[in-house]
């Protein structure tokens, strides 16, 4: 083999006897913004054609670096690239394999110690991603890595962690809980998933319910740290609330409008409970009941009704059924309401709600003891029963209390998921079908 020369960049030719085959583009975008930034580092070898060309027998991905930038005017188009010329006593293709197969990729600690001797020297990330031909994000997650705990990149170097490993642990920067998370646990503990949720479980993912309510903004006027992942596999970095306590007081903070109105309406305790409602602790619960119309609120009400049922306007519509809903209030029975709370939540999607009528362990007893009450009284006056009994059946006789429009509406719905149920269930078909014919 010669030693180097400088052959313009026209006359050179892919080699057939290059051994590389496939994934010939792969990462060319890279090397080419690499070349730009510091130079063809490595000369190419080439094979005289016999026609004033030269095939390039190892340097492939480098031939198309360059041409690549010789497009986009970053080269001359006849520059000169130093290259490596075989004699025809030489076996190309022996050569081309021997560069290929003996070639050794960069150990991942020691790419990681790179980027970050290179931010020390002063260098940003998006520049090292310009020079290098990778993304910022690819960058910033080698850096993210590169700070880890030196005793994982210690196990980093002797295989004993792996690099999905290494990237849940990254998403805090507490070199003692990332230690304890990895080698306290056993090995079949040491998953990425289990790793990344057990150095997160003091934090508060950006989805959760309680991280939608307060709101980015608010938790880090109040100071609130924010952690993120920049290894998520979803597009946007998934971001979490590092600070639990601050983000409860502030949730709670925020409720306390919802409970302090709550206590107006005359509820024997209110209580605020971010997390849920714990459903066992309250053995009963009261109902609002719908209050029952004076004679000139039915007559309006069906007034409502008729009107409702005669116009086509979409805007008169909303206006009548609104008026209507109003009508339709409902009330709490005083008695019942001293012996029972109301819970200020949060649903799932970080919404905030009451929770009223719910009855304690110790009140059950004097509810039970209220509606047994009731119960007596309520039968000791028939003549009020029956006087009820005359008035349903009046207001059954005066026709249905919906409006026409909402009746075909609910039957349209109604035949619908008669129609999918038997088209599930052809054996319930086949049986319909039978009893239609005898």
């Amino acid at each position: 083999m010669t030693d180097v020369i400088m052959i313009p960049l026209t006359k050179l030719v892919e080699g057939k006897d290059n051994v590389r085959r496939s994934n010939r583009k792969g990462g060319v975008a890279e090397l080419a913004a690499s070349i730009k930034a510091l130079g063809l580092l490595q000369s190419i070898v080439v094979k005289e054609t016999g026609k004033g060309k030269f095939a390039v027998i190892a340097g492939g991905r480098r031939l198309r670096a360059l041409r690549m930038l010789a497009k986009t005017g970053d080269v001359e188009k006849s520059a000169l690239i130093p290259c490596r010329v075989i004699s025809g006593d030489d076996n190309a293709t022996e050569l081309s394999l021997a560069e290929n197969v003996q070639r050794q990729d960069l150990a991942i600690h020691e790419e990681l110690a790179a980027f970050q001797v290179l931010v020390d020297a002063g260098e940003g990330p998006e520049s090292i991603a310009a020079r290098f031909g990778v993304s910022p994000q690819h960058v910033a997650r080698r850096l993210k890595l590169a700070r880890v705990s030196p005793r994982l990149i210690e196990a980093l170097k002797r295989r004993e962690v792996t690099i999905d490993q290494l990237a849940a642990l990254a998403v805090i920067d507490d070199h003692a809980a990332q230690e304890r998370a990895f080698f306290d646990a056993p090995g079949w503990a040491r998953s990425p998933e289990r790793l990344r949720a057990q150095v997160t479980q003091a934090h508060v993912p950006e989805t959760d319910k309680l991280a939608r309510f307060v709101g980015l903004d608010e938790y880090q006027s109040a100071g609130g740290a924010v952690v993120s992942d920049l290894f998520a596999e979803t597009e946007d970095n998934t971001r979490y609330f590092a600070d639990r306590d601050l983000l409860t007081r502030l949730a709670a903070a925020k409720l306390e409008p919802l409970a302090e109105q709550a206590r107006v309406e005359g509820w024997a305790w209110v209580e605020i409970a971010i997390d849920g409602v714990a459903w066992t602790q309250f053995p009963d619960r009261i109902r609002e009941h719908r209050r029952d119309f004076s004679e000139d609120e039915r007559a309006e009400h069906d007034r409502l009704l008729a009107q409702l049922d005669a116009t086509e306007d979409e805007a008169e519509i909303e206006k009548i059924e609104a008026a209507i809903d109003a009508m339709a209030a409902s009330e709490w029975d005083a008695r019942e309401v001293a012996l029972a709370g109301a819970i200020i939540t949060l649903s799932h999607t970080g919404e905030p709600k009451v929770e009223r009528g719910l009855v304690k362990a110790d009140d059950a007893k004097a509810l039970k003891s209220l509606r047994r009450k009731f119960a007596k009284t309520h039968a000791s006056h028939p003549a009020d029963e029956k006087d009820a009994e005359d008035a349903a059946a009046a207001a059954a006789a005066r026709g249905p209390r919906l409006p026409a429009k909402l009746v075909d509406e609910l039957m349209a719905h109604k035949t619908l998921a008669l129609r999918t149920e038997i088209a599930t269930k052809p054996d319930l078909a086949l049986r319909l079908l039978g009893s239609r014919l005898n």
